[in-house]
């Protein structure tokens, strides 16, 4: 997937992404793989930004995750999950995370999202995106200069399936067109209680 918009409002992850429960070295692993992603939670009520899960693999590329003030951007503590992340069978590189209680929860894993290579950019606090966290009339668009410094995306990918010249973090770029904008409505889901 490339240009996703998740806001979560009460939701428990904005992406969840598992195996095989039974079996979470099962092959073939589910690998999901997303770019130019933006991930926004609502603050106390929201459990994760990206949840990772019963061993599953992912790539996670040029993405922001933020708003999840009570909780962690990243949850990959699950113990089943530590194989997969331990093999390098995660990825997440040039994601800004921004306003997150916690960024990773990585439990006893190997796994480190903070290696320099990957150009990932923590704790970073302040308006990142205009208006995200309104459910009536999001604005996703980038506030400022703070996603330039993390505009160099660590590669790009190699098919015709994905846009190659989104050289930007999140799904939207810095002075760029809002492609949201006149064929998206954003309208509450009914309270449950």
């Amino acid at each position: 997937m490339q240009f996703v918009i998740v806001q979560s409002d009460g939701t428990n992850h904005g992406f969840e992404f598992d195996n095989s429960e039974a079996h979470p070295d099962a092959r073939p692993q589910s690998r999901p793989v997303v770019w130019n992603f933006t991930v926004v939670g609502s603050g106390d009520r929201d459990e994760s930004g990206v949840e990772f899960a019963e061993g599953t693999g992912a790539e996670l590329r040029n993405g922001i995750v933020m708003g999840y003030s009570a909780s962690e951007a990243i949850d990959a503590d699950d113990p089943d999950q530590r194989a997969a992340l331990d093999a390098g069978d995660v990825t997440a590189a040039s994601v800004l995370f921004a306003n997150n209680a916690t960024d990773v929860a990585l439990g006893e894993s190997t796994w480190d999202p903070t290696a320099p290579e990957l150009g990932n950019r923590f704790g970073v606090v302040g308006n990142v995106l205009v208006d995200p966290q309104n459910v009536a009339a999001p604005n996703f668009a980038p506030a400022g200069d703070v996603l330039l410094e993390g505009r160099v995306p660590t590669g790009l990918p190699a098919t015709p399936d994905f846009d190659g010249t989104a050289d930007y973090l999140g799904a939207i770029d810095l002075g760029g067109p809002d492609w949201t904008a006149g064929w998206t409505v954003f309208e509450p889901f009914p309270d449950p209680a």
